[in-house]
């Protein structure tokens, strides 16, 4: 038989170990991870002192944010800067100030899901252009749009301040149609109501020209003939036409009268002559003054040497054949001139002593000169002086080496040829080495 004492210690002591995880949840000790309770949530929120408002151009809107929590961080935005400027871009209160007719939104916002709008309307009238260039009689249509009070005026009106430069006709939908007229600049103004918009018009001077002739072939020096316009579209006033000549030694303009202009010859070449309007279109005319020219008209030329003269022909002088061009010199004893053996239309100018003379071509009427000088270089000219009234080969080579030296930087080798100004003397031929050759130095 058991011993009941033992018998109710086990028992006991049996319901106290069945007891245990019972207690341990209840007291909460951290031995359930289920048991642990989340932070509490917190509100977040934001509210405008209002949704909406319109703003005269002279007035003011002040803008509230009522936020949860308190210490949440604001940020401003618009999103028009054209209409309205924000007085701050942080804090709870911003002053909203017009810039311009029209509607935007402003906004606050703590994060990305919290945000709070203001539709905010500038009363007056916006144009949809504030500044046009036109060229001469270019046409542009300019719309206007009403907000705010604006929208509950009874009328508008369209007005340029100078209507010389440019015609406004209004429309019935609102719109005005623009016509460039003359160059300038000027405003044009929509009015509706107590309100203005303006428009800056800036009017281009421009137009395409034609010409009675695109060439004149065969005028003459001295003559004239008149180049008038065939055509200026769209039409202008005839003042704004400007006539202009490429190269003046050619030809000359007189008598401008705007639709046409006296072109009278100068001398021989080709230029042309051009109208404009404007940064319009040129037209142009290719002139020919018949006659010929000499290519260089000026020529310095050493002692002994040969530069070489190009004739050019234009117009009717195109048609005289090249053996009929006379070359002639004014002084043979300065300068000597033959055709060339190359071209019929060049010539070859032989200098020969100091001075000057004239090199003239002539044929079918026609003639042009250039002018020689002929002058000594003493850089390249060796002097020496008769003795006994002789000048010997020996007293020469002393100044001859040395001057090849100083322009060759070579050893004078040999000699190929001699000569002696005319003016100076006489050299006599025959002196040769042996063997009938150039002496070798």
């Amino acid at each position: 038989m058991k011993h009941p004492i033992r018998a109710v210690l086990t028992a006991l002591l049996a319901s106290i170990l069945l007891a245990l995880p019972v207690l341990a949840a209840e007291t909460g000790d951290g031995t359930d991870p289920d048991s642990q309770s989340d932070p509490p949530s917190v509100e977040v929120s934001i509210a405008l002192s209002q949704d909406s408002a319109v703003l005269e151009p002279d007035g003011t809107l002040e803008l509230t944010a009522a936020v949860t929590p308190e210490d949440a961080e604001l940020s401003w935005t618009t999103g028009n800067a054209s209409v309205v400027r924000i007085s701050a871009e942080t804090g709870k209160t911003i002053t909203v100030s017009p810039i311009g007719a029209g509607k935007t939104i402003v906004t606050a916002q703590i994060d990305e899901e919290h945000t709070a709008s203001c539709e905010v309307t500038v009363s007056g009238v916006a144009l949809s252009d504030t500044t046009v260039s036109l060229t001469t009689a270019q046409e542009q249509v300019l719309t206007m749009t009403r907000y705010g009070k604006a929208e509950e005026a009874d009328s508008w009106s369209w007005a340029p301040v100078d209507p010389a430069l440019v015609a406004v006709e209004p429309r019935e939908d609102g719109s005005a149609l623009l016509t460039a007229r003359d160059p300038g600049t000027t405003l044009v103004t929509c009015t509706c109501g107590d309100y203005t918009a303006s428009c800056q018009v800036t009017v281009i001077l421009a137009a395409r020209v034609s010409l009675s002739d695109s060439v004149i072939a065969s005028l003459r020096k001295g003559s004239s003939t008149r180049l008038r316009t065939a055509s200026v579209i769209p039409v202008v006033d005839p003042k704004y036409i400007t006539w202009t000549v490429r190269d003046t030694g050619v030809v000359e303009l007189s008598a401008n009268t705007g639709e046409s202009v006296v072109v009278t010859g100068i001398g021989p070449g080709t230029t042309t002559v051009q109208a404009q309007v404007g940064t319009g279109d040129p037209a142009v005319c290719q002139v020919t003054v018949s006659g010929i020219t000499l290519s260089p008209t000026n020529l310095e030329m050493d002692t002994n040497t040969a530069s070489m003269l190009t004739l050019s022909v234009f117009g009717e002088a195109e048609n005289v054949t090249g053996t009929s061009w006379q070359w002639s010199s004014s002084n043979t004893g300065v300068a000597l001139v033959r055709r060339a053996e190359t071209s019929e239309r060049e010539a070859v100018v032989q200098a020969v002593a100091n001075g000057s003379a004239v090199i003239t071509c002539t044929g079918g009427g026609f003639s042009a000169s250039c002018q020689v000088t002929v002058a000594t270089n003493e850089d390249t000219t060796v002097f020496a002086s008769l003795k006994n009234g002789a000048l010997s080969f020996a007293d020469l080579l002393p100044d001859l080496r040395e001057m090849c030296k100083k322009l060759t930087g070579e050893d004078l080798r040999s000699i190929t040829s001699l000569s002696v100004r005319t003016d100076l003397g006489i050299l006599y031929d025959g002196y040769v080495s042996e063997g009938g050759h150039p002496p070798v130095l």
